[in-house]
């Protein structure tokens, strides 16, 4: 299950206790859907401004930034649970996260033992060269919505360069395509039926 949350309405430590707890929960199978949220109607549900765009991949890379650093504070052996001995946790395995950004600052530890996929994975959704740069700094999974093969190659094959750039293995990073389609009983009619539907679309 990936959930989406906003890196620039949400706070580091509230939304790596929430995933980490489900990740545990789950056995291992909790995702993050990261995104930088880039309308104004859903700032206002925050009741706060819209950064510009530069400003929300700045927060963004803090922000995951300083969750996989809390997700990192409970040692995968830190969690002992001894009925006998009375011995809960190892606290020499538990370190505090002490993360000083500009935009975002936490001190950890997060209290959560680790789960069988050690720290939930990050996806992003975002595209252009800053989308690109995060994705390829931190994503295990990337939505696409290439219109032709040839958007889709192009888009994997940054993504790729991305995570090279990073020191990354690229294969590490797996791009979902999805695809968006008209049907018509004649191209005519698909196409007619496509131009509707982009003048349904808010502007």
């Amino acid at each position: 299950m990936v959930s989406t949350y906003s890196t620039t309405y949400t706070e580091p430590y509230n939304l790596a206790r929430t995933l980490k707890t489900l990740d545990v929960v789950s056995n291992g199978r909790m995702g993050w859907n990261a995104v930088t949220t880039s309308n104004h109607e859903a700032a206002a549900n925050f009741g706060q401004p819209l950064p510009d765009r530069d400003t929300r991949y700045k927060m963004a890379h803090e922000h995951v930034e300083a969750v996989q650093t809390l997700w990192g504070t409970f040692g995968e052996e830190a969690y002992i649970h001894n009925k006998e001995t009375g011995e809960f946790v190892d606290m020499s395995q538990v370190k505090l996260a002490n993360y000083n950004g500009k935009y975002y600052q936490t001190r950890g530890p997060l209290p959560i033992p680790a789960s069988p996929q050690g720290q939930p994975p990050i996806f992003q959704a975002g595209g252009g060269e800053k989308g690109l740069e995060l994705a390829g700094r931190f994503a295990s999974g990337v939505y696409a919505n290439p219109f032709t093969k040839e958007d889709a190659k192009l888009h994997r094959m940054m993504l790729r360069k991305s995570a090279e750039a990073h020191g990354r293995n690229p294969d590490d990073i797996k791009m979902f395509a999805g695809f968006m389609f008209s049907i018509g009983k004649t191209v005519e009619e698909a196409l007619e039926r496509r131009y509707m539907m982009q003048e349904f679309a808010p502007r």
